[in-house]
């Protein structure tokens, strides 16, 4: 009897395996009697999603695909995911009901269009236009919905009439439920109801870099009395022109981080998390321009960040929210926790020219507001009192501990809280005061103007100060410390943040506000006038002169800089040991994982000049596209005579953040190095 040796037994396991994987392939003109090959390819993304195995992956080519709904069949492996990804340089376009995944495991969408069924009004503008069909009608927010609704429906017709379509016959561009380790990136969803719906306990999930716009709900997580997902990461994303949030968390998400992404032009809110959120991240997020539709809200009420009823251990840390519309006035917030038992920790965020407060805690007792910058809020408010930097709406919300805060011009005064007196702490907080405001107001009181005022009837703010932070350029909304800032090393160390906004490191003596000071002689200098960064593996020989970038996600680089990818691509760094240059030699191969990986660095607002060199010196099989705030960079495509593609453009940083993109149509891109230079 022959016996089979260990090694044998091994080999023939691995020979199967590599044997079991398959690249299919579905075209328009294909047919799924076909064998899914590319001389043979498929007809429908039915058969690719039915037919596709551990390992297996389907190469989707350019066209529309339109069908009802199609669910994944089967799962992949930790070693073998499924996965279904546009062809390189293609841009299929699947025009369903919904392309599902539940129940399996292991799979990973990437770079695919997902457009829905519903339809835009003929005479649809986008937000930030504001479609009033009667502006007769007087709304007011506090009348029962009951009667309100008819008043509603008669002066935002439009915008109404198309909600009711979203809302009916619902649809998904991509669904996950009760399923675990899927990846969803650089996918585009638009016209659903939902343009990615997470559900069932879905646990461990990437959703990145994808591009959510005319939806009703951007990304959601839903359930109803149980949890919607856990340990999952929501990151990179941007989220625009959607009806009520961008990125909705509902239903007992247990450790989700939301991280990174930008909502902007959104109907109602940005991010929501709601009911029973436990442990869960929002950080690092860019919220701008919502609010617009909020007096179509059955319970009124708008805030760039959202974070109602939630259960233990949530953090707020590090987002921009700016310019939040409410035209009911009852929000507007840059900030808002609400209604939960639980605290939650709100720190090193920037809010700033919202509508109404900064930061306001309405039926949430507990509260830590720590290092945060509320500036300029109350931005073209009438009302008398919303518009402050941080506000205590109800006489629920004591025992919150208020400390290391820049409270600057805001239009009502500094802090307000309806039961002023029953906070924990209020200490440590830098004001700049608008003529005549406040600093500190009890309820609807004169309140008091000075720190000797506060002092006398309270015990509050016996390290506060009154000053100048000297931000950098708060015209242009820069509101990092400049030299002589108030702000400087006089923060509650006890109470401050480990690190800032930008991910840096806090000194022994700590700075009030969102971020930390570096002073000139920790910043580094840039060379010849620019910050010049060499993409390279960690191991590779750097070069003098320039910084290195070795693919890992954004954060503090020391010298006062922080900069890198929104998605980490270090395991996409190569040397290629080919060319004599070695800025030309090494290189990030960003799309080979990640669909489209962006890259930022924090710099001031202003003009900047940009030079972007990409290539291999070993291979000429890319699309070279390449943007710049939005802009054009690179476009090119390699020859064997010219392995390099390269462009200079001038743009305008007006967030605090350079960012770098792959432009429509790009096909494996690789960056070499990036001089950026700033221009008087």
């Amino acid at each position: 009897m022959t016996r089979s040796t260990p090694a044998l037994l091994i080999m023939t396991i691995l020979f199967c395996s590599l044997a079991a994987a398959a690249e299919y392939h579905v075209t328009t003109s294909g047919s799924d009697s076909n064998a899914g090959s590319a001389t043979r390819p498929w007809r429908t993304i039915a058969k690719a999603a039915n037919s596709a195995r551990a390992g297996d992956t389907v190469i989707i080519h350019g066209g529309t695909y339109s069908f009802d709904r199609a669910f994944v069949a089967n799962s992949g492996t930790s070693t073998a995911r499924i996965t279904f990804a546009a062809a390189s340089g293609q841009s299929p376009v699947i025009q369903a009901n919904e392309f599902g995944i539940n129940g399996r495991q292991w799979i990973v969408v990437r770079g695919l269009t997902f457009r829905g069924p519903k339809k835009l009004p003929t005479n649809w503008r986008d937000v930030p236009t504001r479609i009033i069909d009667d502006a007769s009608v007087r709304i007011v927010p506090s009348e029962s919905w009951t009667t309100r609704e008819a008043k509603v429906r008669r002066k935002y017709r439009t915008f109404m009439g198309m909600l009711d379509q979203w809302k009916s016959n619902q649809t998904k561009g991509i669904s996950v439920n009760g399923s675990h380790n899927i990846v969803l990136s650089g996918n585009t969803v638009s016209h659903h109801t939902a343009g990615i719906l997470i559900s069932g306990g879905s646990r461990n999930l990437t959703i990145e870099n994808n591009t959510l716009r005319y939806c009703q709900h951007g990304i959601q997580s839903f359930a109803s009395g149980s949890t919607s997902t856990q340990d999952s990461r929501i990151s990179g994303n941007t989220c625009e022109q959607c009806w009520d949030h961008g990125i909705f968390l509902y239903g007992d998400a247990l450790r989700v981080t939301v991280s990174g992404n930008r909502c902007r032009n959104n109907a109602v809110n940005g991010i929501g998390i709601q009911d029973g959120a436990r442990d869960c991240v929002v950080r690092g997020n860019r919220i701008e321009h919502g609010g617009y539709y909020s007096e179509t809200m059955r319970a009124p009420g708008a805030s760039a960040i959202s974070a109602f009823a939630l259960g233990t251990g949530c953090v707020i840390d590090g987002n921009y929210c700016a310019y939040q519309q409410d035209l009911t006035l009852f929000d507007g917030n840059g900030i808002i926790v609400d209604t939960s038992r639980n605290p939650a920790k709100v720190c090193n965020n920037v809010c700033y020219r919202n509508m109404g407060s900064g930061i306001t805690q309405t039926m949430s007792p507990g509260c830590v507001i720590v290092n945060n910058t509320c500036a300029e809020n109350g931005w073209n408010t009438t009302h008398a009192y919303n518009g402050v930097g941080i506000r205590f709406a109800r006489t629920a919300d004591v025992n919150a501990v208020v400390a290391n805060n820049i409270l600057y011009l805001n239009r009502r005064g500094g802090v307000m809280g309806a039961d002023l007196f029953r906070q924990s702490r209020i200490d440590c907080n830098l004001y700049t005061l608008v003529g005549g405001t406040p600093m500190l107001r009890n309820g609807y009181s004169a309140g008091f103007m000075t720190l000797d005022a506060v002092r006398s009837a309270t015990s509050y703010e016996d390290r506060g100060r009154v000053g100048d932070p000297r931000f950098a350029n708060a015209g242009a909304a820069d509101y990092r410390l400049g030299s002589g800032s108030a702000a400087e090393g006089v923060a509650d160390k006890g109470l401050a943040t480990a690190t800032d906004c930008d991910g840096r490191r806090r000194d022994a003596a700590p700075d009030l506000g969102a971020f930390e000071r570096v002073g000139s002689a920790g910043i580094t200098t840039p060379a010849n006038g620019a910050y010049r960064i060499d993409f390279k593996p960690a191991a590779a020989a750097s070069v003098s002169g320039w910084l290195a970038d070795v693919g890992a996600g954004y954060g503090s680089r020391g010298g006062g800089l922080s900069y890198g990818w929104s998605t980490s691509v270090s395991g996409d760094a190569r040397e290629r040991n080919l060319s004599s240059d070695q800025l030309r030699d090494t290189l990030l191969q960003i799309q080979r994982t990640a669909a489209n990986p962006r890259w930022e660095m924090a710099l001031p607002n202003g003009s900047y000049r940009v030079r972007l060199v990409c290539g291999d010196p070993a291979n000429i099989d890319s699309v070279y596209r390449m943007q710049v705030e939005g802009r054009t960079l690179v476009d090119g495509v390699p020859t064997s005579a010219n392995r390099f593609v390269e462009g200079t453009v001038t743009v305008q940083v007006s967030d605090g953040r350079l960012t770098l993109t792959s432009g429509s149509g790009a096909r494996n891109n690789k960056v070499c190095f990036v001089e950026i230079t700033r221009l008087p």
